[in-house]
């Protein structure tokens, strides 16, 4: 595993929670939709988010949930 800095590790924890926030407001989001086409984009969205989630915790050695 990387040794980050203090300051890089505290970025990649922001974004990390950042992408799981994201991701469930979309999922949220994403139910309560009307639209079809946006529900989609929504859904598509969250996926998004947690590939991200997904890429931060392997850079920072943590197990994916």
């Amino acid at each position: 595993m990387h040794q980050y800095t203090a300051a890089e590790a505290l970025m990649l924890s922001e974004a990390l929670r950042g992408a799981a926030a994201s991701a469930q407001a979309a999922m949220l989001e994403a139910q309560s939709c009307q639209d079809p086409q946006l529900r989609q984009f929504l859904q598509s969205e969250a996926q998004r988010h947690r590939q991200s989630v997904q890429k931060i915790q392997q850079m920072l050695g943590a197990q994916p949930h």
